[in-house]
């Protein structure tokens, strides 16, 4: 029989989720704007993505999202990933987490 391994508690994923809304709060100077409520002006300012992930998303850009909207909207997800794992700029790793996520929003099965 296969055990299961236990899996973060739903204490510390909590904890991981209040840490990183206070880092969006505290990114806006406290005007309670999180991450999907950002304009395309503040996504240019405030997701800033390291070397490594600029250079993929500079070659998977035509493939993944070929809207200016849809990058904006993998950013802001990424953006979130990297506050969840305590990240101050968005890694290639949150990139690649977001760009799963958003493999959910296309209509596959056609």
């Amino acid at each position: 029989m296969v055990q299961a391994h236990p899996g973060e508690s739903s204490q510390s994923i909590g904890a991981r989720v209040v840490k990183a809304r206070d880092r969006q709060f505290s990114r806006f100077d406290d005007e309670q704007i999180l991450n999907s409520g950002l304009s395309p002006v503040q996504v240019k300012d405030h997701c800033v993505v390291s070397k490594e992930a600029r250079d993929w998303l500079d070659t998977a850009l035509d493939k993944l999202l070929p809207t200016a909207r849809g990058y904006d909207r993998l950013l802001k997800v990424s953006r979130t990933i990297a506050d969840l794992h305590g990240n101050e700029n968005i890694e290639l790793t949150d990139i690649a987490e977001a760009a799963q996520y958003r493999s959910f929003d296309r209509d596959i099965f056609c």
